[in-house]
């Protein structure tokens, strides 16, 4: 379900953004993006729990712990990443801050 969550996501973000204008107010392009970032982030565990899904403990499946080292393949950690639609998201809002801080700046 959440592949279809984000497919549906994505897709309404998608058509959000078609009738971009130079009228366009910010909140409808933070609104969208919002929307595309929980659309990505749904769709991004299901297919990073694919892509390891080979992987254990000691490396590649069906190969001991020191062939991983000589290959030069680290086993993966369980480090927290940051989602890339999160930075995404935190860049936009830190974009219309600055833009929002310079257009009152000017008026000023």
């Amino acid at each position: 379900p959440s592949l279809v969550i984000g497919g549906v996501a994505i897709l309404i973000s998608g058509l959000m953004l078609t009738g971009l204008t130079v009228a366009t107010s910010p909140a409808w392009l933070l609104v969208s993006y919002v929307i595309f970032g929980v659309g990505f982030g749904s769709v991004n565990p299901p297919i990073t729990n694919t892509a390891v899904s080979g992987y254990n403990s000691s490396g590649i499946s069906g190969t001991g712990g020191s062939d991983v080292v000589l290959l030069g393949i680290t086993p993966l950690s369980n480090a927290a990443i940051p989602e890339p639609s999160n930075v995404a998201l935190l860049g936009g809002v830190g974009s219309l801050i600055l833009a929002r801080r310079k257009k009152k700046q000017k008026q000023a």
